[in-house]
């Protein structure tokens, strides 16, 4: 999933300057600049966001948005938003879950 979203932090960063966006809204953009159908990425944004709580999901936008996926600056992003390893184990668990039901009802095949 992260492979996916993170390639769009210029997108991202462009798109949230015009005007705010919702997670659904940042997470199709990310998407679809990644090469993928919009309205399959739409359906995705959907599922993510009812899978996920608001700060797991505010640390995957966080994510996104980073220069760099390198560990420390991911580990200081979980900081940011009161996550702990643990709870990023959680939600790479839900996320995991979440992949195939994502696959079938949206047609994206990869979500890494």
């Amino acid at each position: 999933m992260f492979r996916i979203l993170a390639g769009s932090a210029a997108v991202f960063a462009l798109s949230t300057a015009a005007f705010a966006l919702t997670p659904q809204e940042e997470l199709t953009a990310a998407c679809t600049e990644s090469g993928n159908d919009a309205a399959d990425c739409a359906c995705a944004a959907d599922h993510i966001v009812e899978t996920l709580d608001e700060t797991e999901l505010a640390f995957m936008l966080a994510v996104m948005e980073a220069d760099t996926n390198e560990p420390t600056e991911v580990m200081s992003i979980a900081a940011e938003q009161g996550m702990e390893v643990a709870d990023i184990m959680v939600m790479g668990q839900k996320m995991q879950v979440a992949e195939p039901v994502m696959r079938e009802a949206c047609g994206i095949d990869e979500f890494n």
